[in-house]
């Protein structure tokens, strides 16, 4: 009997520890929230009333939030930064674009427009329209780490768009965010990464339309920040925006550094190399 006990008791604790393991090592599953809103701005002279023209007022948002059995602090905490950064984003555009927010009310807005201001508005659709655009894809969702590539793309008048990238990189295990320096033993990185992205761009600016003093203004400014960047295929991706290094016309651009090639400084024990080699 004894002997029946002790092997039941072993059972349940057998179990109960598969159960933890299987919980820890749980894929986080992933919620897509969507925001869409919409409205029109009238602007009519304000002496005459006359209309002078229609635009709409546009935004749409979609991001993921993350839902897992395991590791519920940095889930909270990864979904709160996602939060802030969609909230961030939609804010600046009510607030200083004259757009429209998350909570605000689908209407319209009749905009009175002064006599010498009515030339800038006349049949000028660019004035009135203005949109935002939030998306995002998922570039890796495993137990220990998330890493989400955000789109946002801005029209505030003008001949095109504005795009940029933003990409979040965390480290679920340790509840923090990852930065490209995690990747790297002790020296720093930032000339070595420097000297790689230079020579790429300078071997295809004829292709892409821009020159070198483009590609340096931004490499060597303050500016230059390596926040955007994906490890797959062992291989390290680092993404400029349009504008940064090349004309908008060429679009955003990528450098890829093969991990053989930046052995030297690497970290092999580094939550960023193990995620590059899967």
């Amino acid at each position: 009997m004894k002997n029946l006990l002790l092997i039941f008791i072993v059972l349940v604790l057998f179990a109960c520890g598969a159960k933890e393991e299987q919980a820890s090592s749980s894929i986080p599953e992933i919620e897509e929230i969507s925001v869409k809103k919409k409205k029109k701005r009238i602007f009519v002279a304000k002496d005459t009333k006359e209309f002078l023209i229609e635009g709409d007022v546009t935004l749409e948002i979609s991001y993921p939030l993350f839902k897992s059995t395991a590791n519920l602090a940095s889930i909270d905490s990864l979904n709160n930064e996602i939060k802030l950064l969609v909230e961030t984003n939609a804010n600046v555009f009510e607030l200083e674009e004259d757009g429209i927010g998350i909570d605000a009310d689908e209407k319209v807005d009749t905009i009175y427009v002064n006599t010498d201001q009515i030339s800038l508005y006349k049949g000028n659709m660019s004035m009135a329209t203005r949109n935002l655009f939030i998306d995002y894809k998922v570039n890796h969702c495993t137990p220990e780490y998330i890493e989400i590539d955000f789109g946002i793309s801005r029209y505030l008048g003008g001949a095109h768009p504005m795009h940029n990238t933003i990409m979040i990189h965390y480290d679920l295990i340790n509840n923090k965010y990852v930065e490209i320096d995690d990747l790297f033993a002790k020296q720093e990185p930032w000339d070595t990464l420097r000297a790689f992205c230079k020579a790429d761009l300078l071997a295809r600016q004829e292709k892409i339309g821009t020159n070198e003093e483009h590609i340096l203004s931004y490499l060597n400014s303050e500016d230059l920040h390596f926040r955007n960047f994906t490890v797959a295929n062992d291989t390290l991706s680092i993404y400029f925006d349009p504008y940064e290094v090349a004309p908008y016309a060429a679009g955003p651009q990528i450098v890829q550094i093969p991990f053989s090639r930046l052995a030297p400084i690497i970290d092999k024990n580094s939550l960023l190399f193990r995620i590059g080699k899967k």
